[in-house]
């Protein structure tokens, strides 16, 4: 574990850390485990006891060679360091920026929560009962996939951002066009976006029976001013592992598969609505 000793907190325009300025889900800025970020690098705060150890574990993994087939869908992973914030000495899993290169006044971003079940198989009942409550009446239980979060770019406007609240309440109708506002500015993303997700729906379908990937988000990131010729042109990456468990049985993870399904679709559907 390397150790980085910057007070965050202090505003020191020296620091290369800073809170994520586009940051769309998850803790909010200011917090002291907020995600960071510098060096080109993502920090992500290290979650305490076994969901902080059961992630750093399955990057652990990865960076072994084991599950080789699906780290090319993960952000590269860094390690784990320890930052110093507000006087508060941290963990965080250092991550590939995905942003890198791309300005800030341009950047579009998707969080998507997937997946029909949203706690691991050791939560408590309370905790259960508590993620249950809160997918009731969302796309998460009827199509396997929630919106958390959108930054977008709209012409006249600038970035405008959409918290977990616009996602809470969309339901199935309004998916396919929550997919066309985000990428209004180049709609011609839509089947490269079909075309990576339909790679890690095929991992899933064919390749993965140890795992079940609770609670994990699907993150689509690109330049609204770039030629979108090019595959790389868009990324779309599977993170947050926290919630990540065997799988017992050796089954396939279905909730999730059916997610990817839907949402494969749902894209689709938005391109075949501006054609």
């Amino acid at each position: 574990m390397s150790s980085i000793e910057v007070d965050v907190g202090a505003n020191h325009p020296q620091d290369d850390i800073i809170p994520l300025p586009s940051q769309v889900a998850g803790h909010v800025v200011g917090d002291v485990n907020t995600i960071l970020k510098g060096n080109n690098l993502i920090y992500k705060p290290l979650q305490d006891g076994a969901r902080g150890n059961r992630e750093s574990d399955f990057y652990d993994t990865l960076s072994r060679g084991a599950l080789a087939s699906f780290a090319q869908f993960t952000p590269a992973y860094h390690g784990v360091h320890e930052i110093k914030q507000r006087d508060v000495l941290g963990s965080f899993l250092a991550l590939e920026d995905l942003t890198v290169g791309i300005p800030s006044d341009r950047l579009c971003i998707a969080d998507i929560k997937m997946g029909t079940q949203t706690y691991d198989d050791h939560a408590s009942e309370k905790k259960r009962k508590a993620e249950e409550e809160k997918c009731k009446g969302t796309t998460t239980l009827s199509h396997g996939f929630r919106i958390c979060g959108m930054r977008v770019y709209e012409e006249g406007k600038g970035i405008v951002k959409y918290d977990r609240s616009y996602g809470k309440k969309l339901q199935a109708e309004g998916l396919p066009r929550a997919l066309q506002l985000f990428t209004a500015t180049k709609p011609h993303l839509l089947p490269l976006i079909v075309e990576k997700l339909t790679q890690i729906l095929h991992w899933f379908e064919n390749e993965n029976t140890a795992h079940k990937f609770y609670g994990t988000s699907i993150l689509i990131v690109f330049n609204a001013e770039s030629s979108g010729a090019d595959p790389d042109d868009v990324i779309v990456k599977v993170i947050d592992f926290a919630h990540v468990c065997e799988s017992k049985d050796g089954s396939r993870d279905q909730g999730y598969i059916f997610g990817l399904k839907n949402l494969i679709q749902a894209c689709i559907s938005a391109q075949s609505a501006i054609d």
